[in-house]
């Protein structure tokens, strides 16, 4: 899920058919993906081994109503935010580079991994627009019972291009870039082409959220954050 001051972008993977191929940005699907009108994104729990291949099966931009209904089925719903405020675990830790010490664990940098672009406040209130959105999110997905994992697409994104960075997303080259990623993994359906980069950042979360795992961070007195990744 791509969290937004006032808007939320979301994706929804299940395992792909057996029988389904490779498909690239706004190839058509066997069917059309549906598309909610009020709720939020989960991933339907895969029996046994990884899939090879996922299917977007929903696709949703809007407001937080009806995240716990949607995703009651979900093994993982992933969010690139963060699930609340920073608790200070690596304060005058001498290890962590001075800008993440005030910052939670999942921010702390990891060799061979993008550092996050943001620190999270310890004071809920200083938190930006989107953070705070974020957070409750993160709380209303976890009052209704379901497993939240954080992302950061662009770390996503950057691990697929094989650790190169691909043009800014902002650009009609950048969404292109990431949309040939994505197809690498994803069945993408009809119309992916026209998707806006929030939404292909929405996918990349939820294909961490499928196909991912944590990323290890050792820390003397962990505050509970942990940073999905892809492998």
């Amino acid at each position: 899920m791509d969290v937004g001051a006032d808007r939320l972008n979301a994706v929804l993977l299940s395992p792909a058919p057996a029988s389904d191929g490779a498909s690239g940005p706004g190839a058509d699907p066997a069917s059309d993906p549906a598309r909610a009108s009020d709720g939020a994104p989960g991933m339907h729990p895969a029996q046994g081994a990884v899939p090879a291949r996922w299917a977007v099966t929903g696709v949703y931009t809007g407001g937080p109503e009806g995240l716990v209904s949607f995703c009651s089925g979900a093994a993982r719903v992933g969010v690139d935010a963060p699930g609340g405020p920073s608790r200070g675990a690596h304060l005058g830790d001498p290890s962590v580079a001075p800008k993440f010490r005030s910052g939670r664990c999942s921010e702390v940098p990891v060799a061979g991994w993008p550092a996050v672009s943001w620190v999270t406040p310890r004071d809920e209130a200083a938190a930006p627009g989107w953070m705070a959105t974020g957070f409750a999110v993160w709380r209303t997905l976890q009052a209704g019972g379901l497993a939240v994992v954080e992302t950061f697409p662009a770390a996503a994104f950057h691990r697929l291009n094989g650790r190169r960075w691909p043009p800014r997303k902002s650009t009609p080259e950048g969404r292109a870039a990431r949309l040939t990623l994505l197809s690498e993994l994803v069945d993408l359906p009809a119309g992916a082409d026209r998707w806006t980069h929030d939404d292909i950042d929405a996918a990349a979360c939820a294909l961490v959220a499928a196909a991912g795992q944590p990323l290890a961070h050792c820390c003397p007195a962990p505050d509970g954050s942990v940073m999905w990744v892809i492998g």
